[in-house]
């Protein structure tokens, strides 16, 4: 399949990626192709994995003017993140992350599997990264995780860890972990003040737990 073809194939079958509203997604293939033409901008999905596309729109904004838009969809939703607490002390993962370089101190996180619930994505996961099974699940929200660029959606949890069994046995292999780490929540927040915890996604779940929890 073309290109083009599968780009007006997802815009039917994810029409809310498509609303239009605020900036107009354009869709007319004319207009496309005299776009692509004039500027040598490729226009539609221009990557694809088993995980995300990258899409290039082109928008049309309230003064009249064509622009190309890029954004990463992922290919399918239910994406979940865990806070796990365990007697006051945040449990974190150390994980190599290679868009940045960098070894990071997170929560577990990851894709869920088509046709769960989001809670029990977030058990998955929870356990797979880190061996905890004995919990309470509280959902926490969701987190958009950079409106700029990508549709991202995630459910945050809080993990309310009764009893502590870490194993790092059910990791995907391809997942850099070197380490599990039981830290104090004074400590975390020192860790933040200083720079040393830096994962988005770990500093919303602490964010709103703290708002929602201890306030």
């Amino acid at each position: 399949m073309k290109n083009w073809e599968k780009y007006l194939k997802l815009a039917k079958e994810r029409p809310d990626l498509f609303t239009s509203e605020g900036l107009e997604v354009i869709l007319d293939e004319e207009t496309i192709k005299k776009y692509e033409e004039e500027t040598g901008r490729e226009i539609g999905i221009v990557y694809e994995s088993k995980w995300r596309y990258l899409l290039v729109d082109l928008v049309r904004c309230s003064t009249g003017k064509l622009f190309a838009y890029e954004r990463v969809v992922p290919t399918k939703t239910g994406g979940v993140a865990v806070l796990p607490v365990y007697h006051g002390s945040i449990v974190l993962i150390r994980e190599y992350r290679h868009p940045i370089q960098k070894w990071c101190l997170e929560i577990p996180r990851g894709f869920g599997t088509p046709g769960a619930s989001a809670l029990q994505n977030a058990a998955k996961e929870l356990y797979e990264e880190t061996g905890i099974e004995e919990c309470k699940l509280v959902h926490l929200g969701q987190l958009n995780t950079d409106t700029g660029l990508t549709s991202d959606q995630v459910d945050l949890f809080l993990a309310d860890v009764k009893e502590l069994s870490i194993s790092l046995t059910g990791k995907e292999e391809t997942e850099a972990i070197s380490h599990i780490q039981i830290i104090p929540f004074e400590k975390v927040q020192q860790m933040i003040a200083d720079g040393e915890i830096t994962d988005g996604f770990t500093l919303s779940a602490l964010g709103i737990w703290q708002v929602t929890y201890n306030n």
